[in-house]
C-alpha cells in the first residue's frame, strides 16, 4: 500500500502542488472577498475534481458530479441561468453516464482510465448538434432575460465540446477546456466588471476556472504522456484504448 501511495505521488507531483496552491490561494480569496460557504464548499470540490480528471483517475466523473452540483447551486443565486440550464441538461447527465464508462475502462492498475481518440465524423456530427442547440438555447436564455445571454450562448457551445470530450476519454478535451474556461471567466467577472452589486464575491469563482487553465494544462500533458506507450497504441480496442476511431 505504502509503495502505490508513494508511487502515485511521485507519478503526479506536480499536479499535487498545483492543488495545494490552488487550495490556499482560492480560500484566501473567498475569506478576503466575503464569499458565502457554499462558494467556498464548491471552490473545494471542484478543485478534488480538476486535480483527478488531470491525474486521469478513474474516480473523476464522481467528483465531478459534487462540483457540478454545487456549481448549479451558486449559479441559481447569482441568477445565471444560462449555467444552470446547461449544467442540468447537458453535464450532469454526461457526468453520472461517465462513471459507468471510466469504471467500464479502467486501467490495470485500477486507478487510471485508459484513454480513447473518437473519429473526426463522430466530432463533426457532435459540433453540429451543439451549434443547433445554442441557438435554440439562446432564445430560451433571452425569455429568461438571463444577463449576458450572448456570452452565455457561447460559453455553453465552447463547454459542451470538451465535455462530450471527456465522456468518450478523449485526451483532446483539454485544449477545448482551455478555451471554456478562459470564455467562464469572463463570464463570472461580468458583473465585477459592470460594476454591479455582489460582483466582488464571485471572484473565487472565477479563480476557480483560472486554476482550471493550468490543471488543463497540465492534463494535457499527463494523459499524452500516460496514454502514449507502444503496448496502448499497438493493442488499442479491447480496453477501450484508441478504440472509437474504427
Amino acid at each position: 500500500m505504502k509503495t502505490k501511495a508513494k508511487e502515485f505521488v511521485k507519478n503526479n507531483l506536480l499536479n499535487l502542488i498545483a492543488f495545494f496552491i490552488g487550495l490556499v490561494a482560492l480560500l484566501t480569496l473567498s475569506i478576503v472577498f466575503k464569499s458565502d460557504v457554499l462558494t467556498i464548499i464548491y471552490t473545494i470540490f471542484f478543485l478534488i475534481y480538476l486535480f483527478s480528471t488531470c491525474s486521469k483517475l478513474w474516480v473523476a466523473p464522481i467528483f465531478g458530479i459534487a462540483s457540478v452540483g454545487l456549481y448549479i447551486a451558486v449559479s441559481v443565486l447569482s441568477k445565471n441561468w444560462g449555467e444552470v440550464i446547461f449544467n442540468c441538461l447537458f453535464v450532469l447527465p454526461i457526468l453520472f453516464f461517465s462513471v459507468w464508462q471510466y469504471l467500464k475502462n479502467r486501467s490495470k492498475e485500477g486507478v487510471y482510465v485508459s484513454q480513447n481518440k473518437i473519429s473526426i465524423k463522430e466530432f463533426l456530427i457532435f459540433v453540429a448538434c451543439d451549434f443547433v442547440f445554442c441557438v435554440s438555447r439562446f432564445f430560451a436564455l433571452n425569455a429568461l432575460k438571463t444577463p449576458y445571454t450572448i456570452l452565455a450562448t457561447i460559453c455553453f457551445f465552447f463547454c459542451a465540446i470538451p465535455n462530450y470530450l471527456q465522456l468518450r476519454r478523449d485526451r483532446r478535451m483539454f485544449y477545448f477546456y482551455l478555451l471554456a474556461n478562459t470564455l467562464l471567466i469572463l463570464l463570472w467577472l461580468m458583473p465585477l466588471i459592470r460594476g454591479e452589486g455582489g460582483g466582488v464575491s464571485m471572484i473565487p469563482v472565477a479563480g476557480g476556472f483560472f486554476f482550471s487553465l493550468v490543471f488543463n494544462s497540465l492534463g494535457a500533458i499527463n494523459w499524452k504522456s500516460k496514454g502514449e506507450n507502444k503496448n496502448q497504441i499497438e493493442n488499442g480496442g479491447e480496453d477501450g484504448t484508441f478504440s472509437a476511431s474504427r
